[in-house]
């Protein structure tokens, strides 16, 4: 708990206490602006990320270049930011695999995370657990019934080791006395041929991936990782509500950018993102791939990346989770 509350309270003050005034920052920026995304390119992150960077830039003057640099914990696009000149042209897209799984996985990350400073949140993105439509099943209760019933309980596939479906899944499994087994896949196209194969009983899968086999019939769903209902898919239950009480891990992004950047500088960032975010087409966007957009202050952010990390920390441990 206390590592949580140091580690992230340090990547909203980082910049205010380090931060001097630099001449010319009115009129930044002058140049292009790199953007890390430590996700390929072609999934929904990335696409979220070059949205947002083209829309930023046609605001600011300048364009911002996105450069994948995919890796491990998100490390390398990381660790690229937090070691680069703190002057607003090299900032960084975040997630909740980086900020708030990494520090628990990973012994030295290879650079101090209150390095890197919140410029502001962008969005989150539901995960939903899936099956074949002719899946006994139809809801977590129904889940937790059947792992007892079955020998060696279900199996339940995720998009990687220590993803949020990964780490949600053993919370559900604490909190619910829920039996089953991990099976990591490469992506939502590993979950949905394994599903489609009947390698594994469920899996999670990014609504972004799921949303339209859900709507086609291809797919149901038994529930959703977060607190509250889909705006989308109310019928779905969250797994909150289920009874997984600590089970609230959405996909978070944010963008952050080198601590000891100029005030008026990430002032100028923030503003722009934040025009950019709370934006009717951006919204849409966003919705329309299944995704929402986060309007809270970095106040709030900051308390939020917080209580999820704090929340990861002991599931990490309690499995041995480490970083292979």
């Amino acid at each position: 708990m206390n590592f949580a509350r140091h580690v992230l309270h340090a990547i909203v003050c980082a910049g205010a206490a380090l931060a001097a005034p630099l001449a010319g920052a009115a009129d930044y920026p002058t140049k292009p602006i790199r953007l890390m995304v430590p996700f390929g390119p072609g999934g929904i992150t990335d696409v979220i990320a070059r949205q947002a960077a083209k829309a930023m830039g046609d605001k600011l003057g300048q364009p911002i270049v996105v450069e994948n640099k995919p890796s491990a914990g998100h490390i390398v696009a990381m660790q690229t930011v937090a070691q680069s000149s703190p002057d607003g042209y090299t900032i960084l897209l975040g997630s909740n695999t980086g900020f708030n799984v990494a520090p628990h996985m990973y012994k030295n990350l290879g650079f101090d995370i209150g390095s890197l400073q919140l410029i502001a949140p962008v969005n989150t993105a539901p995960t939903v657990l899936v099956a074949r439509p002719e899946f006994a099943g139809n809801s977590l209760a129904d889940l937790v019934k059947m792992g007892k019933a079955k020998q060696g309980g279900i199996n339940y596939a995720s998009f990687g080791v220590g993803s949020s479906a990964h780490l949600g899944m053993e919370i559900i499994k604490k909190d619910l006395g829920l039996e089953a087994t991990h099976v990591p896949y490469k992506g939502d196209a590993g979950v949905y041929t394994a599903l489609m194969g009947k390698e594994v009983d469920v899996g999670f899968m990014t609504l972004f991936s799921a949303q339209q086999r859900l709507r086609a019939g291809e797919l149901k769903a038994l529930a959703t990782l977060q607190a509250d209902r889909i705006p989308a898919f109310p019928a779905i239950q969250s797994t909150v509500e289920a009874g997984a009480k600590n089970s609230d891990l959405p996909v978070w992004i944010a963008f952050f950018a080198p601590a000891g950047t100029p005030r008026d500088v990430m002032k100028k960032l923030e503003d722009t993102l934040r025009s950019v975010v709370s934006s009717p087409e951006f919204g849409e966007f966003l919705r329309n791939r299944g995704a929402e957009p986060l309007t809270i202050t970095n106040g709030q952010m900051t308390q939020f990346m917080t209580a999820q990390t704090a929340k990861i920390g002991p599931i990490v441990q309690a499995i041995g989770l480490k970083a292979e």
